[in-house]
């Protein structure tokens, strides 16, 4: 029996169970009710479940098929007594902290439930008398209260778990913080965390958007206090830095907390992560002349990080700084050399490209790449000369450096307003190159077809389009 069962196929097995006089088994049983639940065949679930019980088959599975069928109808009332009936081998499948994938859905769909119906301290209540109250269990039913924003049953559900000695775990006090009532509870929930240990970074990231939203300093001072080792972690970090940016740590000189919150809490941490947060980060210590601050964060920062760091500061004209953080990047390479270039090219600073490019050829560290971003340099300020020269040496070192596609569409993008003819001398040398148009080749030529193109302008920028075409059919 699979996903395509229908009710007539269902009646068929039970026909030649009872023609057959064949025993119920513990699997027969989990299969037929896994198929009536799947066709919402809740009746028939319902008999199903009590003829198991009758027959001593019930496993936990089918338990959590039988319970999960009961929620599908809406019918809380119904789910609690399924659980009631249910709790010894429900228990062996959501023990733990981590219950198995289906079981915790299951779970999860109940507490949905009771929530719609504002039954949360009723479930909380049911599943202490069944001994299925687990601590992930509490997490859960304390999440759901927070999500639906109803702060007097977060507080009876917490009253609840503190007077039947239920274990909060750091998750726990997360959700108490997030629906706290006022900043005094957000307080005394985060301190209760600590005293029993449990500072956890879900727990610190409530904590910090806590004492954000409510421009709370006192939170905000506490939270530093307990960093601990979590300060390296890179959520946490960028939440950290959030204070004073943001949040009630912000004062007259950011730029200098910033770097102080740095110093003592978060150095090691990849806040670069975070790109407005990390920029921020590093634009103060630049602001502040600590290198030794943009060094620690290019060290852990990833490869992707780096170059939106460095494009970032080149779109801002900032290329001296741009050049500054390269230089402290722990392991130079062909991509972050040609993010270098990609900087100059925003700085229009052909001269410093010039530099960046030579240093680059001289450590082996050029690609295609680099040499495009070169020419592209030269189409910017026009110096022609160079710029066939830069085509040349590419042409001379063959290979993975030879010209490619976007190499020529760059030429060609720049001639096209100017010059037809030099236009058709470049798609000669293209194809002299072994270079094939591609659709960017296509759009070019075709956007520059006006009412008072040339003819033969326009018959030779269709011929390029159909051989595209056509080649495009036959692949």
């Amino acid at each position: 029996m699979g996903k395509a069962v229908t009710s007539k196929v269902l009646v068929a097995v039970r026909s030649v169970m009872i023609d057959c006089n064949l025993k119920l088994t513990p699997r027969l049983g989990e299969l037929l009710l896994r198929n009536y639940a799947g066709i919402q065949l809740y009746q028939e679930v319902r008999d199903l479940v009590t003829r198991v019980e009758r027959e001593g088959v019930l496993t936990p599975i089918s338990a959590v098929l039988a319970l999960r069928a009961t929620i599908g109808t809406g019918d809380l009332d119904a789910a609690l007594v399924q659980v009631k009936k249910l709790a010894a081998l429900l228990r062996t499948s959501i023990s733990g902290d981590a219950p198995a994938a289906a079981p915790k859905s299951i779970m999860q769909q109940l507490i949905a439930v009771a929530a719609q119906k504002s039954a949360l301290p009723r479930l909380l209540q049911e599943l202490y008398n069944c001994r299925l109250c687990t601590s992930w269990s509490l997490e859960t039913v304390l999440a759901e209260c927070v999500k639906v924003h109803d702060g007097p049953t977060l507080n009876a559900l917490e009253a609840f778990a503190t007077a039947h000695g239920l274990e909060f775990t750091g998750l726990a006090y997360a959700h108490l913080i997030r629906g706290a009532d006022s900043a005094a509870d957000a307080q005394r929930h985060f301190e209760a965390a600590c005293k029993d240990g449990v500072v956890v970074e879900e727990l610190l990231l409530a904590a910090v958007d806590t004492a954000i939203f409510r421009g709370d300093a006192v939170l905000a001072q506490t939270i530093l206090q307990h960093l601990n080792t979590l300060g390296k972690s890179a959520q946490v970090a960028v939440a950290v830095i959030r204070l004073a940016v943001a949040g009630p740590l912000r004062g007259d000189n950011i730029e200098g907390t910033i770097l102080d919150l740095y110093d003592k809490h978060l150095a090691g941490a990849n806040i670069l992560m975070d790109q407005q947060m990390g920029q921020f980060l590093v634009n103060s210590a630049l602001h502040h002349g600590r290198m030794d601050i943009v060094t620690r964060l290019m060290a852990v920062a990833e490869d992707s990080q780096q170059h939106a760091l460095l494009k970032s500061l080149g779109s801002q004209n900032r290329l001296g700084h741009a050049r500054d953080v390269f230089n402290v990047c722990p392991e130079p390479s062909t991509s972050l050399y040609n993010s270098l270039l990609e900087a100059c090219n925003a700085s229009r600073d052909v001269r410093a490209a010039e530099c960046v490019m030579k240093e680059a050829t001289s450590k082996g560290l050029a690609d295609v790449v680099t040499y495009n971003t070169m020419v592209k340099a030269y189409l910017q300020c026009g110096d022609l000369v160079r710029l066939r020269a830069t085509v040349e040496a590419m042409r001379s070192q063959g290979g993975d450096l030879a010209p490619n596609c976007v190499t020529f569409n760059e030429l060609i993008g720049a001639t096209i307003r100017t010059n037809s003819e030099g236009v058709w001398a470049l798609m000669n040398e293209m194809r002299s190159c072994g270079v094939s148009p591609n659709q960017v080749t296509c759009c070019i030529l075709l956007k520059n077809i006006q009412p008072n193109s040339r003819s033969s302008d326009v018959e030779k920028t269709f011929a390029v389009v159909n051989a595209l075409e056509d080649m495009d059919e036959v692949l």
